[in-house]
């Protein structure tokens, strides 16, 4: 018994000596103490140890954000660079497109598919833009859809957090060489707008259309002279019909006369440009006036019978660089 009462009352004395002078002072700590602070030191560190490695993940996770932040930022800069060059495109395309449509309305054709579409079976876009040229290097969406219809593909940072850069790189490499394709093509179609309107002035100027509708009685060059005394030489194309038919401007112009002339009567005179002028003759009244403009097919006068004249009918002379020419070398 006095064994057991002996193992329970086990203490150890802790003795605190000063260094130099002054009173040691000791006390006594029994076993459960000692147990109990070695539990606590053992649970402080455990607890120590849980929040560093804590601590130490959520210091990496906090770089890794930062990090996936920093690369977020660059997407959305080169998305918003990428998006302003896709704007730019698709402006060229429509200019494309708008020079397209505008010169087919100049040339009087017209266009079977819708202005987004592809023209089937041509490898080419709705305004005419062949793709054949820059495919190879573009790698991005089927020729069957149109580029306006076309969305700039979704960038992801990847597993790594960098593959959205090499997405970026490819469509950025297709935008340098589709602009440069687009700013030729506007280019070229702004040219053959501005040539097509050129011919188009042009063939409307030419004095092409008939004057008036009846029957040649006199031709061009040398004839037996209607009022007697021999040949004599026709400087025009006697077209008859009854008085009061109306005379038509042969082509678009200028009036530069409208009066009456010696021996022609009452005439009319265009200057077409490109070298070309018109004069009607021998007419029973004046419709237009000096400098009035005129469009082919303009009625300007009517026929008569004014003048040196042996019955109503036109006297209609062209000149070509101010020289006589015979007008059915140039009436179709």
């Amino acid at each position: 018994m006095k064994k057991s009462k002996s193992k329970h009352n086990k203490h150890w004395t802790v003795l605190i000596i000063p260094t130099y002078y002054g009173r040691s002072t000791n006390f006594k700590i029994t076993g459960w103490q000692i147990k109990l602070a070695a539990g606590v030191t053992i649970a402080i560190l455990t607890i120590s140890i849980y929040l560093l490695s804590n601590n130490l993940q959520l210091r990496s996770e906090a770089k890794h954000y930062a990090e996936l932040k920093v690369i977020n930022l660059k997407q959305q800069q080169e998305i918003m660079r990428l998006k302003e060059k896709e704007e730019s495109i698709r402006e060229k395309i429509e200019a494309v497109e708008e020079l397209d449509r505008q010169i087919r309305e100049l040339v009087g054709l017209t266009r079977k598919n819708s202005k987004n579409n592809i023209d089937e079976g041509t490898g080419s876009m709705g305004g005419g833009i062949p793709l054949d040229s820059f495919s190879d290097e573009m790698n991005s969406s089927p020729q069957e859809r149109s580029w306006k219809d076309q969305q700039i593909p979704a960038i992801t940072s990847g597993s790594e957090g960098y593959d959205w850069l090499e997405t970026t790189q490819k469509i950025a490499a297709g935008f340098e060489t589709l602009n440069p394709l687009l700013e030729n093509k506007v280019d070229k179609l702004k040219q053959l707008k501005k040539d097509v309107t050129a011919r188009q002035h042009y063939l409307a100027a030419i004095p092409t259309k008939w004057p008036l509708k009846g029957y040649i009685t006199s031709r061009f060059g040398y004839r037996q002279s209607p009022f007697g005394g021999g040949k004599e030489f026709h400087d025009g194309l006697d077209i008859a019909a009854n008085k009061g038919e109306p005379i038509r401007a042969a082509g678009n112009g200028k009036v530069v006369f409208a009066g009456s002339l010696s021996g022609y009567g009452r005439t009319v005179i265009i200057e077409h440009g490109y070298g070309y002028r018109t004069q009607y003759s021998h007419a029973s009244s004046l419709l237009v006036k000096r400098g009035q403009t005129v469009k082919k097919g303009d009625v300007i006068a009517k026929v008569g019978s004014t003048g040196r004249s042996t019955g109503p009918h036109l006297h209609f002379m062209v000149f070509v660089n101010k020289k006589l020419v015979d007008p059915l070398d140039i009436l179709p």
